[in-house]
């Protein structure tokens, strides 16, 4: 694995630095403590932010950024979603279709 985004700010950025072997590689938006450990912490919204996801497509059609999804859901089903989450044992990311 070449770099790590901590999305959950669970107090696993030294994992992720173990996993990695770079601290710098280490990028989160959610633990303030980050940069304590040399990881990198996002102090706000990007500057570009349709750079940044057009980038993020590109990664992922050349197959080279995954993200996992557990499960999808339509809207109404929010809740069940919302419960399955609070049972802490989602693996992937859960998606609230709203299409």
């Amino acid at each position: 694995m070449d770099a790590a985004l901590d999305l959950a700010g669970s107090g696993i950025i030294p994992e992720l630095i173990e996993i990695v072997g770079d601290p710098s590689h280490v990028l989160s938006v959610a633990d303030f403590a980050a940069e304590q450990y040399g990881a990198k912490f996002s102090h706000g919204p990007p500057k570009d932010p349709e750079r940044i996801l057009a980038d993020v497509a590109r990664l992922c059609s050349e197959g080279l950024f995954h993200l996992r999804v557990e499960q999808t859901f339509p809207l109404e089903q929010t809740a069940k979603a919302q419960e399955l989450s609070a049972k802490g044992r989602v693996t992937g990311k859960l998606i609230i279709s709203i299409a």
